[in-house]
C-alpha cells in the first residue's frame, strides 16, 4: 500500500487531529473569549498567550472558540 509511506497523508492527519483537540479542549484552558484581559494590542504574555486584539480580548481564547465552529 502506498498510503502507509506517504508522509503528506500522515502530516495532514496529524494536523487535523491537533486542530480537533484544539477546538475541543482549547476553550477550557483560557478564560471567556469575549472578556477583556488587558490593553489593546498587547504583545503575548502570561495572561494573553497570543496577545490581545483591538478591544483587549485574548486572541488564543478567540481562536479556540472559532475553531469549534
Amino acid at each position: 500500500m502506498k498510503r502507509r509511506r506517504d508522509p503528506f497523508l500522515w502530516t495532514g492527519i496529524g494536523f487535523l487531529v491537533l486542530l480537533l483537540a484544539f477546538a475541543v479542549f482549547g476553550p477550557t484552558f483560557r478564560h471567556n473569549y469575549y472578556d477583556p484581559v488587558g490593553h489593546p494590542f498587547q504583545f503575548p504574555n502570561r495572561n494573553a498567550w497570543l496577545g490581545t486584539d483591538e478591544q483587549g480580548r485574548d486572541l488564543f481564547a478567540r481562536l479556540a472558540y472559532g475553531a469549534r465552529i
